[in-house]
Formats: structure tokens, C-alpha cells, sequence
């Protein structure tokens, strides 16, 4: 239970920590129009070994476990409703995404470095607004971002996109676009939508 307590402990702390950096990033993306909060919830409300020996014939009738840190949980609060219950699909969405952020800024903060990030067809569930803003937010971290539309990386000027192709073979291939590709691209996309 003193390790249990620990861990607890630690995770209050780090959340936080979180909480703080979120609600930036959140403002952010969202252009100010939502507030997020993070809210760790841990399932130990007291003494965590009272509560487990308070538990422990029910748990061994059960054949598991029902108090301690494995059941503690984090509540994502967008304008204090819980994302989960009230949010769309879109403020899921970028609440995920702006806890994801914060912990790439925590990490940074503690260890001095910028991590790697890599995010993977984050631009489906955003509207164009909240895309520009995601985008605009990740200037100076190097990221690997993949969708399916290069035009969600137009405001992003220091981009190199990867054309992932099958060749003739029918194997997969990658292949980085040369600059005057990537310029003629630029040329070509058609991003006055954003503006609205």
C-alpha cells in the first residue's frame, strides 16, 4: 500500500503539471473558445489498505482486484462538462490532442529537450481552424504527422512531405518530395477556405 500511496502521489503531482500546460494549449487550438481541465481521479479515496482489506473478501469471490492505482482514471473537462460525456467528436479530439501536447511540453520542461513527436491522422476529426492552430502550435517541434491531405500542413512552412506510393510490384514505397515538387505543391493548394 506505500508503494500504491506513492504512485499516487506522483500522478497528482504530474497531472498537475499537466492541468497547467493544457489549458494553454487548449486555448490555443481552440482559439480561446473552451477551457480544459485535467482532473486526476484516483479510485483510493482514504487509506488505500483500508480500503483493500475492506475489499478483500468480495475481491477474492471475484477473483480481482477493485481498489487500488490501477483503477485510478483522468477526466478531460471541457467548460467543466466531461469531454467524454458532453464533447464532440471534434473537442475529443483536440482534448486528446492537447494532452498529448502537454506532455510533450512537460517533458521538455524536465528534461531540457524538445521529444520527437509523432501524431497520426490527427487532422481527420479537427475542423480547418483547429487544424491551423494545431499546426501553427507545433513551429520549433519535430514532427511526424501523417494524413491525407498535404493542404492541412500548409500553414506550416517548414514541412517536408513524403509520398507513400505502391510501385509496380505492388510493394509500398516512400519517397520524399524534392523541393521544386514540394514548391509546386505549395503553388497548387488552395487554402482560402481557412480564412472564414
Amino acid at each position: 500500500s506505500a508503494a500504491g500511496q506513492e504512485i499516487m502521489r506522483y500522478r497528482n503531482w504530474y497531472v498537475e503539471k499537466l492541468n497547467a500546460v493544457s489549458r494553454q494549449v487548449h486555448g490555443h487550438i481552440s482559439m480561446s473558445r473552451e477551457n480544459l481541465q485535467v482532473e486526476y481521479r484516483p479510485s483510493v479515496k482514504e487509506d488505500m489498505l483500508t480500503e483493500l482489506r475492506a475489499a478483500r473478501e468480495t475481491d477474492l469471490r471475484r477473483a480481482t482486484t477493485s481498489v487500488g492505482v490501477h483503477r485510478d482514471d483522468l477526466a478531460l473537462l471541457i467548460d467543466g462538462h466531461e469531454a467524454r460525456l458532453f464533447g464532440s467528436q471534434g473537442q475529443q479530439r483536440t482534448a486528446a490532442l492537447s494532452l498529448r501536447l502537454s506532455e510533450l511540453t512537460v517533458m521538455k520542461n524536465e528534461s531540457g529537450e524538445w521529444p520527437v513527436l509523432m501524431l497520426d491522422d490527427v487532422m481527420s476529426e479537427l475542423d480547418p481552424v483547429r487544424r491551423r492552430q494545431l499546426v501553427t502550435y507545433l513551429t520549433g517541434v519535430q514532427t511526424l504527422i501523417t494524413c491525407t491531405d498535404e493542404s492541412d500542413l500548409n500553414a506550416q512552412e517548414k514541412y517536408v512531405p513524403w509520398r507513400v506510393y505502391t510501385d509496380a510490384a505492388g510493394k509500398a514505397q516512400v519517397m520524399a518530395c524534392v523541393h521544386e515538387e514540394r514548391e509546386q505543391r505549395l503553388r497548387e493548394l488552395d487554402d482560402s477556405f481557412l480564412d472564414t
